[in-house]
């Protein structure tokens, strides 16, 4: 019999991550695909962007129940996105990690499976972003 935890953050390693600019450069969103931490299978997709008008971070982490792929947008403060792309492009070769806080605990095994019976939209209520410099 497996033993289940409730987890309200989702921790991700990133592999790549790519910055695009559209709008002659008036829009910025950073896209990034990750491996999961904390949940044994699967990977994630993220894709943050700036708000001139946000005060907070906020966003959604949609889990889809037959593909192990987690979508996960996010919506940054405009002077903390600038922060991050500054940082990022100083970044060294140990991987970038994110951490989102999410509204709705996920049942998690010991072994770190998710166990879910539909596809859920979670609320992002936190993000933070781990940047190695040396």
């Amino acid at each position: 019999m497996r033993e289940w935890q409730q987890i309200e953050e989702i921790t991700m390693a990133v592999r790549t991550m790519d910055l695009a600019l559209s709008d002659v450069g008036t829009k910025q969103e950073v896209s990034a695909s990750c491996t999961l931490v904390n949940i044994a299978r699967g990977h994630s997709l993220v894709t943050m962007s700036a708000s001139s008008s946000a005060r907070k971070i906020s966003g959604t982490a949609t889990i889809l129940v037959h593909k192990p792929v987690m979508e996960v947008a996010i919506i940054l403060p405009k002077k903390f996105f600038d922060h991050v792309i500054k940082l990022v492009t100083q970044a060294v070769s140990r991987p970038i990690s994110i951490r989102i806080g999410v509204d709705q605990a996920l049942a998690v095994s010991l072994e770190g499976d998710l166990r879910i019976d539909k596809e859920m939209v979670l609320k992002v209520t936190d993000c933070s972003i781990t940047i190695p410099l040396k």
